[in-house]
């Protein structure tokens, strides 16, 4: 489901701020100016700041791939997610994607 806010990604070691595009219950796809600081299977830790749906969280994540197209950035996939966050976002997902009631049974 498409998520605008601010989040930062970082690996100990080299950290960035950024925007995000979308958010699943697997992981967020991040838009940045450059996308050569991370690397694919690179772990980070991303804080998602301000969302509206959960707050300002923290977790663990992989990068899945480096996007140059629609957008330049990531795909960040979660590798430790608690499961009250885990279900804030997939009620999340269904209430912005109008999912129809059959479709949120199987989410």
């Amino acid at each position: 489901a498409p998520l605008i806010c601010e989040i930062i990604i970082h690996n100990q070691k080299d950290f960035t701020q950024s925007a995000t595009v979308d958010i699943s219950e697997k992981g967020v796809s991040i838009k940045c100016e450059s996308n050569t600081m991370f690397e694919a299977g690179e772990e980070n830790t991303i804080t998602l700041i301000d969302t509206h749906f959960a707050g300002t969280f923290s977790v663990h994540a992989t990068v899945m791939r480096v996007l140059d197209k629609p957008f330049r950035g990531y795909g960040l996939y979660f590798l430790m997610i608690g499961p009250q966050l885990k279900r804030k976002i997939a009620q999340y997902v269904i209430e912005t994607l109008g999912l129809k009631d059959e479709e949120q049974a199987a989410a």
